[in-house]
């Protein structure tokens, strides 16, 4: 998985995620997840923003991967923050469906709409 930090401000960070979404074991924990280290901010800083992640360059999500976006969904509802997916390839989105985890998360078609829910407007 490689994280590609396209912007961030004090409310939104936006991130390009490319390849297959996992992470090595063990799961990472808040203070060495990937999110933290690539926007190298305050750890409670960044998971009360709010992340739009770009998953359009993403060919599958592995195990590890659902454990990594869960906690990091997790990390960002307890701070007050949000976890934002967006641009999902079929074969991601299915991955998610069959396990039922496009219900735990926001899942955006677009970027464009992804910004509309950072902002609070309704899709």
């Amino acid at each position: 998985m490689d994280l590609s930090l396209i912007s961030h401000d004090d409310q939104i960070i936006r991130i390009k995620c490319e390849g297959d979404i996992s992470v090595p074991p063990p799961l990472p924990s808040r203070h060495d997840d990937p999110v933290a280290v690539l926007i190298r901010d305050s750890i409670e800083n960044v998971f009360t923003r709010t992340l739009l992640l770009d998953c359009q360059a993403c060919r599958v999500i592995l195990s590890s991967g659902m454990g990594w976006l869960l906690n990091c969904q997790n990390w960002f509802k307890e701070s007050g923050g949000r976890l934002i997916l967006h641009s999902l390839p079929p074969l991601v989105r299915q991955s998610l469906q069959f396990m039922k985890l496009d219900r735990k998360f926001t899942i955006a078609a677009t970027e464009a709409e992804a910004l509309a829910l950072a902002h609070g407007e309704k899709r």
